[in-house]
């Protein structure tokens, strides 16, 4: 009877030392499910934030392209619209030049006239 009640009290205290080994691990166990899910939340929350900043950054990135092309093309153009205006001004210069030579040609024509009669009409006042 001793060893009966003995076995019975050892069995019992395997029962509540297996009962609260499962308990610890259902807690261990039930903790590290709410730890991941709250990880996963978090990690979900990120990845949303991070989504929505690509979208934005992806707009910005849009908006920029679309201001360089622009940009780009007012580039050429005004780099054609100078050419065009460097060699408007070439021919210009070239234009002046030329009628510069030709005004300065008639006055040295017009000085020597004038000189001619400046002569012409010394050498009359002096013969006279």
């Amino acid at each position: 009877m001793h060893l009966d009640s003995a076995l019975k009290d050892c069995m019992e205290e395997m029962r509540i030392g297996k009962e609260e080994s499962e308990q610890k691990l259902h807690d261990v166990v039930f903790a590290n499910i709410q730890h991941w899910e709250k990880l996963n939340l978090e990690l979900e929350v990120r990845v949303n934030i991070l989504e929505e900043q690509l979208l934005h950054a992806n707009a910005e990135n849009d908006a920029l392209s679309r201001s360089l092309q622009d940009c780009s093309g007012l580039l050429i153009k005004l780099s054609e619209d100078r050419a065009q205006v460097q060699s408007q001004i070439e021919v210009l210069k070239t234009k002046f030049q030329a009628a510069s030579e030709k005004e300065l040609s008639s006055i040295k024509y017009e000085l020597n006239v004038v000189s001619k009669q400046v002569e012409i009409r010394t050498e009359l006042k002096r013969k006279i």
